[in-house]
């Protein structure tokens, strides 16, 4: 699954609630499990040891009360599941899944009398044990949450059951509202069931990570199970229907009904299974012979080879990268709307929201590569092998946010990639500012706690550090090693550590306990401490991160160093394994040291605090042949206070190789109104960077500086390929040239592009448009997933601006109410906040209905704060 709301989580700050499970209960006799329950063990464990807690006068010693913290063990495996088999069909109106489940089970090593089922706001029909002679009812008992089954017999280790639930299934009743990453966990979705919007079309999709599965079938939702399966799926005949494995058939079942027959015959966990059902467009093409299929609405048919087009180019590189061919019968992909987080990796059948639903044009600014390599890695970390339990859910999302390194260094080169690296790691420091705990932790309070920066970001980092340490043969041959050994089955980090050991014969164990098992990252001190010769120069390094939560850190370090006059680069490498370190280096030749260049590799990961000169940080920025390096020393000088360095680094960072320090060059001039001084190339950079980031920032600098005759750079701008540099141009006719401005804006809504859709919400609102209530409301409807948390805001704005509008107070009551993502109901609740001078008595009470029906714990406390400010 790939996060991609870290922007919005700054905006937000939620977290994650807990179900509420009903009541209800059906009443079926009482039976004992024959395994023994831990009471027992203990008591008979402490039998002869009473004396040790009682005096001869029998009084009690005084304990100090202490509790074990929650450890969240790998669910305990009573039975293992083989197989299901699902017939489904549904209510659209009443947005339920009536379901028949046939499950195949066997005891994974006690005997068993009785078998609990996750299945989650259902109503049971019947639960029977299917034998070849016979058919029998079954009792149970049911809070809605959980159903303890009350097998006939005591079944062993061997034997083999079959068991039929038929049921209902209530989605709309299901789940907690979700959590940062995952913003709801109903399991299956309705969208637009009744058809009454005609700006969305009408479908339904599943996601089943991290517990949604059981929201819509019965199973034993744990990420350490895995199944076989098959799905009967009954939708009507205008919509087409997906799901895991090969549609081995299809049949009519009415005028209206067609059936299709899902079948996969390969073991995967229950969070993986899924369907979707609705009116899709579908490329499909070949693979080594396997069919890869892209799933989009059809307004956006011709442009899907282009958002997933590279596609076969990332299962060739994958599959021979890691001596593993991509196992699985097919591989689709599928935009839908409304999606509760980025995409997921459904086994053949990846899931992904709708800020995909694009035209190629808008990929020239925004690639999707990142989140469609992220996915489809996946299937081998996360699918083939997957995280016993949510506490080692590094094992699936650190590898797959690495595919995105791996995919961006093959296919655009190293720089791009370590570019992608730093910024990952930029996000972990900055989460860590906040929130530090273990890569794998056994201690949360919520799944979706662990579905972050540290999983994720921090994650993929180790594994780049970890290829690093070893080199590229032994790093892929390992990882193909364990694939290839725990394949189809659930893993945990010690198996990849002894994977590794097996293929390398080198012991990692204090890699993986500093980097894994730890909290924290290195926290570096540099000095360099520089005599009139360059003879004895130290360069001192301190760790100085709190050793009593954090560990001390075996690193590797290495030092460039650069002389006045030399074109030699001079490298000194060294182990570190203290907190205070000093070495001194004397074999340099008798020149003056220019610049001292840590790490300038890229290969050492931490918050580094690295004390020298302007000159130096100048000098790196000169020496540095590596990206990120330069940028590191750039960004320093541009900071420093009246720098004599700046004018010719800027200079230089104007025609660098690397597109972002071209950018940030750019917006340190305008940031620093140095437009003026900069002016040619400005303006050469605008019409000519190949980069349209580049050329966007460019823009708006150079206009700045424009007192007239800056009509053809705009003209020219306005019939860029890049969207983001039309866009900016727009902006600016309409600030300096308000009546031409307004012509290309009306001009723009004409064209009904959604790239211009915010701006044009924002020109509605400065000019006070009137009758334009229908268009922010189609927007909301229409807008992808970040486009509708802006216009919730922008409409409820506008609605002020015009004095009220009904419409548009009733959407953002609707969406603040019931919208799937949580910051969606964020935003639509912002968006209501704009009208209480309006509608004042009104919001109020519309407000507090929304807090009465939020079920996210720290939505409704932000919610009850504003009412006590």
């Amino acid at each position: 699954m790939r996060n991609t709301f870290a922007a919005l989580l700054l905006l937000s700050s939620l977290l994650t609630s807990s179900c509420k499970p009903s009541e209800t209960s059906v009443s079926s006799p009482e039976a004992k499990s024959s395994s023994l329950d831990n009471d027992s063990r203990n008591n008979m464990a402490f039998d002869d040891a009473s004396d040790l807690w009682t005096s001869d006068d029998n009084d009690w010693l005084f304990i100090q009360e202490k509790e074990l913290p929650k450890f969240r063990k790998s669910p305990t495996r009573a039975f293992n599941l083989i197989h299901t088999q699902l017939k489904v069909s549904f209510d659209w109106d009443e947005q339920t899944v009536k379901g028949l489940a046939v499950i195949d089970l066997t005891p994974h090593f006690y005997p068993q009398q009785i078998l609990e089922i996750n299945a989650k706001s259902f109503d049971i029909k019947s639960i029977k044990m299917i034998r070849p002679d016979t058919t029998f009812i079954l009792t149970y008992d049911y809070d809605q949450q959980l159903i303890s089954i009350q097998l006939d017999k005591e079944y062993v280790r061997g034997d083999t059951m079959q068991i039929s639930i038929d049921y209902l299934a209530h989605p709309q009743k299901c789940g907690s509202g979700g959590g940062n990453a995952i913003t709801d966990d109903k399991g299956v979705y309705f969208i637009n069931p009744d058809g009454s919007d005609p700006n969305i079309p009408t479908h339904l999709w599943t996601q089943g990570q991290t517990e949604g599965s059981s929201c819509w079938f019965p199973t034993i939702d744990h990420p350490n199970q895995k199944h076989t399966q098959e799905i009967y799926i009954q939708r009507p005949k205008n919509m087409q229907s997906l799901s895991n494995g090969v549609l081995a058939s299809s049949r009519e079942i009415s005028d209206d009904i067609v059936e299709d027959y899902w079948k996969m015959d390969q073991p995967h966990a229950p969070y993986l299974t899924m369907m979707a059902v609705g009116e899709f467009a579908v490329h499909r093409e070949q693979w080594r012979g396997k069919e890869i299929s892209y799933w989009v609405e059809p307004e956006f048919a011709e442009h899907a080879p282009y958002v997933f087009g590279n596609t076969p180019k990332m299962l060739d590189f994958f599959s021979d990268l890691l001596d593993y061919e991509y196992p699985w019968p097919k591989y689709a992909q599928i935009v839908v709307r409304d999606f509760v987080s980025g995409a997921m990796e459904n086994t053949s059948a990846s899931v992904f929201y709708d800020r995909l639903l694009v035209d190629k044009r808008t990929l020239i600014d925004e690639n999707h590569d990142d989140i469609i390599a992220h996915e489809l890695f996946h299937h081998w970390f996360g699918n083939i092998t997957t995280a016993e339990s949510w506490s080692q859910l590094a094992l699936n999302e650190a590898f797959a946010n690495y595919s995105e390194y791996l995919w961006k260094e093959h296919n655009k080169g190293k720089e791009e990639a370590d570019f992608h690296l730093h910024e990952e790691w930029q996000q972990y420091l900055y989460e860590s500012q906040t929130k530090t705990v273990d890569l794998i932790r056994f201690e949360y309070e919520a799944h979706d706690d662990m579905f972050d920066s540290h999983s994720y970001a921090k994650g993929g980092v180790i594994l780049h550090m970890l290829r690093e340490k070893l080199g590229d043969d032994a790093f892929f041959s390992s990882l193909s090693h364990f694939l290839k050994k725990h394949e189809f089955k659930s893993v945990e980090a010690h198996d990849l550590r002894l994977a590794f050991e097996e293929v390398t014969g080198l012991d990692l164990y204090e890699y993986f306990d500093q980097w894994f098992y730890a909290s924290g990252h290195p926290e570096l001190a540099i000095r360099y401490e520089l005599p009139d010769s360059t003879e004895n120069l130290q360069i001192i390094i301190m760790q100085t991160q709190n050793l009593e939560d954090y560990p001390l850190y075996e690193l590797p370090l290495n030092f460039s160093i650069f002389l006045t006059g030399d074109d030699k680069e001079y490298r000194y490498s060294r182990a570190l394994r203290s907190s205070s370190y000093t070495f001194t280096i004397s074999d340099l030749p008798s020149y003056d040291v220019e610049t001292i260049i840590f790490d300038h590799d890229f290969k050492v990961f931490g918050d580094h605090d690295i004390e020298m000169s302007e000159k130096f940080w100048y000098h790196q920025y000169l020496r540095s042949t590596h990206n990120i390096r330069r940028l590191e020393a750039f960004e320093m000088i541009v900071e420093a206070e009246d720098s004599p360095y700046l004018d010719d680094i800027l200079e230089k960072a104007l025609e660098d190789s690397f597109y972002e320090i071209r950018r940030l060059a750019v917006e340190a001039i305008y940031e620093k109104d140095l437009e003026e001084e900069y002016h040619e190339q400005l303006e050469r950079l605008s019409r000519e960077d190949p980069r349209s980031q580049v050329r966007a920032e460019a823009l708006q600098a150079v206009i700045a500086d424009f007192s007239e005759d800056y009509g053809a750079l705009l003209d020219q701008a306005l019939v860029d390929t890049s969207l983001m540099v039309q866009n900016i141009a727009v902006s600016l006719y309409y600030e300096f040239d308000p009546i031409k401005g307004k012509q290309i804006l009306e001009e723009k809504e004409k064209e009904d592009h959604p790239s211009f859709m915010l701006t044009l919400a924002r020109y509605f609102i400065d000019e006070e448009k009137q009758a334009k209530s229908e268009w922010y409301i189609a927007g909301l409807r229409r807008g992808d997933f970040m486009d509708k948390f802006y216009m919730y805001q922008l409409a409820g704005e506008y609605a002020e601006t015009i004095g009220g509008d009904r419409g548009i107070f009733d959407i953002l009551f609707e969406h603040a109410k019931n919208a799937s993502s949580k910051y969606h109901r964020f935003s639509a609740f912002q968006g209501m906040l704009a009208l209480v001078s309006i509608y004042p008595d009104e919001v109020s009470v519309r407000i507090a209905e929304v807090v009465d029906n939020e079920e996210d714990d720290e939505l409704i406390s932000f919610y009850r704060s504003i009412f006590v400010e």
